[in-house]
């Protein structure tokens, strides 16, 4: 039985025919790309110049999950400066901005991060930055999550954050 091709809205189409037009196969009847197969690393690319045009924000959000992995973590300045810029988007697209961030982030990315979750222009988007935030023992971190706490957009995350941590006291 042939493995049938995944199904798009047109929105998408130039995004699918570029990353086809690359070599890059979605697996059979999966619209998500196999980030363990080696063509990944070729979709990246391409899926960044469509991040950088794209306005759509189902386009956006697709492109963003696939950045959610330290494969892409040579990525990490490009989706800091996008995130940066992307007040007109919806709250949906700069969250999964924020956690693709997290997710390409090194230890050594603490302090850059901490200070865009202080940055209460970026609003509830910043919740995405905390799961990096969160990993981390740093002392940055932890004066981070403590000054945090009073801020309205992350007070909640914050608390479960520091709940787990002192294990549930």
């Amino acid at each position: 039985m042939a493995a049938t091709s995944p199904k798009f809205p047109d929105s998408f189409a130039p995004l699918v025919d570029a990353l086809k037009d690359a070599g890059v196969e979605f697996p059979p009847g999966k619209s998500y790309l196999n980030t363990e197969d080696e063509s990944f690393v070729l979709a990246l690319p391409i899926l960044m110049e469509h991040l950088e045009r794209s306005n759509e924000g189902r386009v956006l959000v697709y492109i963003l999950q696939h950045f959610s992995t330290s494969k892409a973590r040579r990525y990490r300045a490009d989706l800091v400066r996008l995130y940066k810029s992307s007040s007109h988007h919806s709250l949906d697209v700069k969250f999964r901005f924020a956690v693709a961030i997290s997710k390409t982030s090194k230890s050594s990315d603490i302090e850059e991060n901490v200070i865009m979750a202080r940055d209460t222009s970026l609003g509830q988007s910043r919740l995405g930055l905390l799961v990096h935030i969160a990993r981390s023992r740093k002392p940055v971190a932890t004066e981070a999550i403590d000054s945090l706490a009073d801020d309205a957009d992350l007070a909640k995350e914050i608390s479960a954050i520091r709940s787990r941590r002192t294990g549930g006291a």
